[in-house]
């Protein structure tokens, strides 16, 4: 995978959360790709070179699986590569996205 996979507990309404994750990623500056049932894909219209991955034009994908919600960024390029300060600002955007959800049930 061209970028990095990360998860964060969650139980309850999976279609109900992906929407409200739907929400507050569009809040971040994300754009809606799909939103079908069990799938949510969505895109970050940043730079392609840059180390911020804030900044870094990426897409995610988040799916429930069992007892947590995954998120799936990546840039799409073959050669692109995610670093562990990647991985880590990857899980925190997860953690907080999944937070601002758990509020709003």
């Amino acid at each position: 995978m061209n970028g990095v996979e990360v998860q964060v507990p969650f139980s309850g309404d999976a279609s109900r959360a992906l929407s409200l994750v739907a929400r507050e990623l569009e809040d971040l500056g994300y754009e809606m790709k799909k939103h079908e049932d069990g799938s949510l894909e969505m895109s970050f219209e940043g730079k392609w070179f840059t180390s911020d991955p804030a900044k870094m034009k990426h897409r995610v994908v988040v799916k429930p699986r069992a007892d947590q919600l995954t998120f799936a960024f990546g840039t799409g390029l073959i050669a692109s590569h995610w670093s562990d300060e990647d991985r880590a600002w990857a899980q925190d955007r997860a953690n907080e996205v999944v937070a601002a959800v758990r509020a709003k049930l």
